[in-house]
């Protein structure tokens, strides 16, 4: 139920407000049309759960808008090629997973080899993020993210397509950091520690 009122009400409010307030409209105008005044009162609670949803979202940062603004600030800091920026972005306790979830992770050590190569050898030359899909589960940030990537390494061959899935929890001293980064595809293919 947690995660529901994360995704739904905490987090993109704005059409639970316009369900509410539709069902707010039909109910009293059901009200009006059958003279049953308890249905006005139905309405008004419906209307007043449309108005407090958007002001939930805006004062409620759920688990999924803490990701989202953490894998942003990583892309923007793997572009300019900011090391620190990226590391910080990282949970030393993370591990990073080549194909699905399910595939044996790899400690912190090999995240931080691909951090320091997007400083060298694979600087991101251009970049787009095509998906970005945030969301709440069990608790912690899941992001959805797509990129299109050109690397100085490519020699100009031309952006690669590259998916990924990216666990965002709340450390104990109140931070979010990534603690599991999936590299699910390049292009068509599955990744391999290699590739980066």
């Amino acid at each position: 139920m947690a995660d529901w009122l994360d995704n739904h009400l905490f987090a993109g409010a704005w059409p639970t407000a316009v369900v509410l307030a539709g069902l707010a409209v039909g109910v009293a105008a059901l009200a009006v049309q059958s003279g049953v005044a308890r249905l006005l009162i139905v309405a008004a609670l419906l209307l007043m759960g449309a108005i407090a949803a958007p002001i939930a979202d805006r004062l409620v940062t759920t688990p999924g808008e803490h990701a989202d603004a953490l894998v942003r600030a990583l892309v923007a800091a793997a572009e300019a090629g900011n090391l620190g920026a990226m590391r910080g972005c990282f949970d030393r306790d993370g591990s990073i997973h080549y194909g699905s979830t399910e595939s044996p992770g790899m400690d912190f050590a090999e995240i931080d080899r691909g951090l320091a190569s997007l400083r060298g050898r694979h600087r991101i030359a251009s970049n787009r993020i095509t998906t970005l899909d945030a969301r709440t589960d069990a608790g912690e940030g899941i992001v959805d993210l797509s990129c299109s990537t050109e690397t100085a390494s490519m020699g100009g061959m031309g952006a690669v397509p590259t998916d990924w899935i990216i666990h965002v929890r709340r450390l104990p001293d109140g931070t979010w950091a990534i603690h599991r980064l999936v590299w699910t595809r390049v292009f068509r293919d599955r990744p391999r520690a290699s590739m980066w």
